[in-house]
C-alpha cells in the first residue's frame, strides 16, 4: 500500500513541505510536515499527489537533503474533448506521475500546456500524444470516470488503450467505498489493467480531523453558505481515515 500525501500547496491537505526542525525549535501545535512524518516512521520514499506544480521544487530539495526518494504526481482534469465549451460535462480526474528527472520535465510541460491552452484540462488524445515511459498514468479511486459515471450520472468515455493506466484502490470507510472498489476492480480485470492499493493522506492523525475540516471550511468558503465544524458542508468527506495513523494500521 502506498501513502499519497496531499499538501497545503494545492489547498487539499494540511501537511506542509517544511524540513524537520530540531526538538527545541519544534512547535507541537503547529502543522505537521510530510518530512517530520517520514522521519518519525522511517519512510524512505515520499509520494506526493497535488493539483499544482508549485510545491515540486521545495519537495525535491527537501528530499535531496534528507536522502529520500520522491515520486511527484499531479491530478489533472480530463474530459472527452478539451476544445469544447461543455468539457465539464464529461470531466473527471486522472493522475500523472513523473518517474525520473526527464519525467519531471515532461510533467511540467504537460501542466503548463493544460493550464495555458484549456483552463487546466487534458483530454485522452492530448495526453496519449505526450505520454512516454517517463510518465505513469493512474486512474484515481475518487473522482475517476468510474466514480463520476456511477455516482454523479455523468457520461465520461475514457480512451485508455494507449495509456495502459494503473487503477488506484482505497478504503477510507466512506459509504461509497465498497461499491466503488467493486466496480473499479471489475473494470480493471475486464480490461487487463493493473490495480494498486493506496491511502490518501490529508493530515497526520485521526485527531487532526477538526483542524482539517476548519482548513477546508476556510479555503472553500462561499458567499451565502454557512459552514461550521458541526455542519462543514464538505462534499464527499465524512471520514477520519485519511491519515498516516490509519495507513500504518493497515500495513
Amino acid at each position: 500500500m502506498t501513502p499519497l500525501f496531499r499538501t497545503t500547496y494545492s489547498r487539499k491537505g494540511i501537511l506542509t513541505l517544511d524540513k524537520p526542525k530540531p526538538p527545541e525549535k519544534a512547535c507541537p501545535e503547529g502543522p505537521s510536515s510530510i518530512f517530520d512524518i517520514a522521519k518519525k516512521h522511517n519512510l524512505a520514499r515520499i509520494t506526493i499527489l497535488d493539483d499544482e506544480m508549485i510545491g515540486f521544487k521545495k519537495a525535491l530539495d527537501a528530499c535531496k537533503d534528507l536522502g529520500l526518494e520522491l515520486i511527484f504526481g499531479v491530478r489533472f482534469n480530463i474530459c472527452n474533448n478539451r476544445s469544447t465549451e461543455d468539457k465539464k460535462s464529461s470531466a473527471h480526474k486522472i493522475n500523472v506521475f513523473a518517474m525520473n528527472d526527464d519525467g519531471c520535465r515532461e510533467l511540467m510541460k504537460l501542466f503548463s500546456a493544460a493550464n495555458s491552452e484549456s483552463d487546466g484540462f487534458l483530454d485522452y488524445s492530448f495526453l496519449s500524444a505526450r505520454k512516454t515511459d517517463n510518465l505513469s498514468v493512474v486512474i484515481p479511486f475518487y473522482d475517476s470516470f468510474i466514480h463520476r459515471n456511477n455516482f454523479y450520472l455523468q457520461e465520461c468515455v475514457p480512451e485508455l488503450n494507449s495509456l495502459r493506466p494503473t487503477f488506484f484502490l482505497e478504503n477510507n470507510l466512506l459509504p461509497i467505498d465498497e461499491t466503488l472498489r467493486r466496480k473499479t476492480i471489475k473494470f480493471a480485470a475486464e480490461n487487463k489493467f493493473k490495480t494498486h492499493e493506496t491511502k490518501t493522506i490529508y493530515y497526520e492523525n485521526r485527531e487532526d480531523i477538526a483542524a482539517f475540516c476548519t482548513y477546508k471550511i476556510i479555503t472553500n468558503r462561499q458567499m451565502g453558505k454557512h459552514q461550521s465544524l458541526e455542519k462543514p458542508e464538505l462534499s464527499g468527506f465524512c471520514s477520519s481515515e485519511f491519515c498516516i495513523e490509519s495507513y500504518l494500521e493497515n500495513v
